[in-house]
């Protein structure tokens, strides 16, 4: 169980980066994000292009979570499920409803997250890819 703390510093940072406008909101603009930061680069021969972080709420269905993270997989990105339920993210990211999963291009405010995902040995959340 992740301390109370912790997730609030989560969902601050999530806030932050939908602020910065470093944040793909939703399954399909996430997939997009995903396929966008993991094909090469024209101009750099065998670069990727950007690099996205991809969090998935706690209470996603199978079958979003499987898409997802097989597409995650697919295109070596790091994907890390959260702590908060959907219509918790919703409402950290200013958005009404359920969003299932986000992807965030900032490295700064995605290793904040990572960093409050992981508090001990016993209990650190491991990248699924």
């Amino acid at each position: 169980m992740i301390p109370a703390d912790k997730i609030k510093r989560i969902r601050g940072a999530l806030g932050l980066a939908m602020s910065a406008g470093a944040m793909s909101v939703g399954v399909p603009l996430v997939i997009d994000a995903v396929r966008r930061a993991g094909r090469p680069d024209r101009k750099k021969s065998g670069s990727a292009s950007r690099h996205v972080y991809v969090f998935c709420a706690s209470d996603a269905s199978d079958a979003t979570k499987k898409r997802v993270f097989d597409k995650c997989a697919y295109y070596g990105m790091p994907v890390y499920e959260l702590p908060i339920t959907r219509e918790e993210l919703a409402h950290d990211i200013g958005k009404t409803g359920a969003v299932a999963a986000v992807a965030i291009s900032n490295d700064g405010l995605a290793h904040k997250i990572i960093e409050n995902l992981s508090y001990d040995d016993e209990n650190t959340v491991t990248q699924n890819t």
